[in-house]
């Protein structure tokens, strides 16, 4: 199955270094775009086959507000999560 992913990407120190974004933690670098492409599909890759390997666990919801700033102009951050969402676990030693 092919997925669409959206390739963030700057040049730092002569290297092309990107994220996908839809995918928080795939970072890679190449010394051309296409190696960056060809890296990051397989960072993607890598990721996928750790994940299989994991336990699943069922993850509850609460909504918090988080106050940002300082003084009279302060703006609050909601965090949420979907109640019964799944995710991967790592198993601690």
């Amino acid at each position: 199955m092919l997925r669409h992913f959206t390739l963030e990407y700057w040049i730092d120190e002569g290297w092309y270094v990107g994220r996908l974004k839809e995918v928080p933690g795939v970072f890679s670098q190449g010394e051309t775009l296409q190696e960056l492409e060809e890296n990051i599909r397989e960072a993607y890759q890598l990721m996928l086959e750790e994940e299989e390997a994991m336990p699943y666990a069922v993850v509850q919801a609460k909504e918090i507000g988080v106050e940002v700033g300082s003084g009279t102009s302060s703006s609050v951050i909601l965090i949420t999560a979907e109640v019964g969402e799944v995710i991967k676990q790592k198993r601690r030693p």
